[in-house]
């Protein structure tokens, strides 16, 4: 509990005092009864009767596990301390803690972990792609993660230039999921709200010049993922190793 109270104390004092925006992401990260729960969840949710607290504490393990995975270690945020080494990164790296306070899955944060394991690892800026996949992470619930990693694996086993996704693949996910395919269709929904996924209308205009009423309007859409969709497939993986 002390040591990672400590990391974390350390993590915040690298941002501005003045950041009034940022206290109630601090108070949060540098609770004590929340500490406790980093290293002994179990036993501490006994004592625990507030369960925002309880989930919270939940949803940064599994940042914790994303963040160091590989690692021999895998609770603490050394790497995240090294990092901050601008006004930029720090500001970065607080966004990412509310992106987990704000989440709506425990997987997310695994994959918000994920990210930014590598981008310390490779001692780089993050990218916009990166940024905009932080921002709707938070949206995403955990049957939509998993809908959404089978969905692209079943669709990328086809070759071509774009993923697009076809009534099969929905119908094939849906069973590889346990699910509905009403309920992959609400991912769908989700993934594109969020620019995960893109459309392409053709309009296809067979116009007869001399009956108007035989004139006929074809519209075909492709719905297919992007590179935004195929990078959060990437650290989407890990969580589905066979």
């Amino acid at each position: 509990m002390e040591k990672m109270s400590t990391e974390i104390a350390t993590l915040f004092q690298k941002i501005p005092d003045g950041s009034k925006e940022y206290a109630d992401i601090k108070d949060i990260f540098l609770d004590d009864s929340n500490m406790e729960l980093v290293e002994d969840s179990v036993s501490v949710i006994k004592f625990l009767n507030n369960s925002r607290k309880a989930l919270l504490l939940i949803k940064f393990k599994y940042f914790l596990r994303g963040l160091n995975y590989e690692s021999v270690e895998k609770e603490n945020i050394n790497k995240l301390i090294a990092y901050v080494d601008t006004q930029e990164k720090a500001e970065f790296i607080t966004n990412s803690f509310d992106k987990i306070i704000s989440s709506n899955s425990k997987l997310s944060c695994c994959i918000m972990g994920l990210l930014l394991n590598d981008m310390t690892k490779r001692k780089r800026d993050i990218t916009q792609e990166e940024l905009m996949i932080l921002q709707v992470l938070p949206m995403l619930n955990d049957f939509d993660i998993k809908n959404f990693f089978y969905l692209y694996n079943i669709v990328a086993k086809r070759k071509g230039k774009y993923h697009n996704i076809v009534s099969s693949d929905i119908e094939c996910c849906a069973k590889k999921c346990n699910t509905v395919k009403k309920n992959i269709y609400l991912t769908i929904g989700v993934l594109e709200k969020y620019g995960l996924i893109d459309k392409e209308a053709d309009v296809s205009l067979d116009l007869d010049e001399n009956n108007f009423d035989m004139s006929s309007v074809d519209y075909d859409e492709d719905v297919f993922f992007n590179s935004l969709s195929e990078k959060l497939y990437g650290y989407a993986q890990v969580l589905f190793l066979e």
